[in-house]
Parts: structure tokens; C-alpha cells; sequence
């Protein structure tokens, strides 16, 4: 923002949300060799300028390098987080990573996060092939185990992600609604704000 004033025209907020947007719709091609994933971050460069109705930069592989070097400085655990993983482990629950992400790239966040400790399992789509929500990449974590979906709980922020198609498949959710939507339909999942309330749901406290 303080490097591009002409991106203030929107909130940080707003920013956030369509570049992640722009993330998803071009991951498949990044699955598919057709586009790199420096390629990638550059066109987002690009298409928060445009969608601020700017001119394209003329720098925008340096601002995606910039980019870069910020988000990996930036990585956080979500707070209240690791209290949770301390005692699902206690309570002998195994933990999976399901990402869309890079394999090497979720791993460094989870590392630099310091919760390695606590993941058994990293699923990641450019091994299976398949990006959520393609119920591929859930029974892919599913048969990496040997179990059934109703034995599983999927936990996340994206609804279609995490909530729509694990939901079909017939596992237990819990959706992370860190942005405080309205809840499209509390039938089929729990609703949190704070990690912690995982606890009281699956009984741990």
C-alpha cells in the first residue's frame, strides 16, 4: 500500500479477498505446468492494479518479489491454535493438512508456525491431482488412513472447501468463520470464531 498509493482506493481488506480469489482460479493451471507459480503471483499483481482501474506496473515482477519476502515474514499460527493441537494429540485424534498449496510451501509455514509437532499427515493437491473442493483430495486423506468419512472432521474457513463438499462426502465439519458471515446453513456444520471452541464441540475440555 505505501509502495502503490493508487491501490488505496480499497481497503486492505478488500485487497486480500481478490487476490486470494485470483490465487484459486489459477492454481489449476499451476497444477498443470501451464503457468509457474512466480508467473502466478505476478498476474495478481496485476489484477489488483486493474481492479483498482489502474495502468499494469511496469515492475510487477519486483512487487511480487516484494510480496513474497512480506507473506513469508508474515506467517502466524492463529491464536488459541496450538492449545488446541496440544490436546487433540493428548486425546490420541490424528491431524491432517489438506491444502491447495504447495506441498514444501505448507510444510515451511507449519514450520515456521512451530506446530510440525502436532500435523501426522500433509495432503497436498499437486500430489493427488486434484484442488479442493474435488472430493478427490478428502478421499485421498481419508484412504491415506483406512477410514470412513463419519469418522473424520474436516476444519476450515472456506465454506466450499471445507464445509460444502466434505459435508456431501458424509464427514463431520466445522467451519472457522473468521470473517463473521452469516452462516449459509447451520444444519450441516459447526460454526466457530475462536479455535478453542473445537475443544468444547468434540467434548476435550
Amino acid at each position: 500500500m505505501e509502495l502503490r498509493p493508487e491501490l488505496r482506493s480499497k481497503t486492505v481488506e478488500q485487497l486480500e479477498n481478490e487476490f486470494w480469489q485470483m490465487l484459486n482460479s489459477n492454481y489449476d493451471q499451476v497444477l498443470q505446468g501451464k503457468l509457474s507459480a512466480q508467473d502466478t503471483k505476478i498476474q495478481r499483481i496485476i489484477g489488483l492494479f486493474e481492479g483498482c482501474h489502474c495502468e499494469p506496473p511496469g515492475d510487477a515482477e519486483i512487487l511480487a518479489e516484494v510480496y513474497t519476502l512480506a507473506y513469508n515474514k508474515a506467517h502466524r499460527a492463529v491464536p488459541g491454535i496450538e492449545e488446541v493441537l496440544v490436546k487433540l494429540k493428548a486425546s490420541h485424534y490424528r491431524i491432517a493438512v489438506i491444502t491447495n498449496g504447495f506441498k514444501k510451501t505448507q510444510y515451511k509455514k507449519l514450520e515456521s508456525c512451530n506446530l510440525i509437532p502436532y500435523i501426522d499427515l500433509i495432503v497436498a493437491s499437486e500430489e493427488i491431482g486434484a484442488t479442493k473442493p474435488d472430493p478427490r483430495i478428502y478421499q485421498a486423506a481419508l484412504n491415506k488412513w483406512n477410514i470412513h468419512p463419519h469418522e473424520a472432521v474436516m476444519i476450515g474457513d472456506s465454506w466450499e472447501n471445507d464445509v460444502l463438499c466434505p459435508h456431501s462426502l458424509g464427514m463431520k465439519t466445522i467451519w472457522f468463520n473468521r470473517r463473521n458471515e452469516v452462516c449459509p446453513d447451520p444444519s450441516i456444520t459447526w460454526t466457530i470464531r475462536d479455535p478453542k471452541q473445537i475443544l468444547d464441540i468434540l467434548n476435550l475440555k
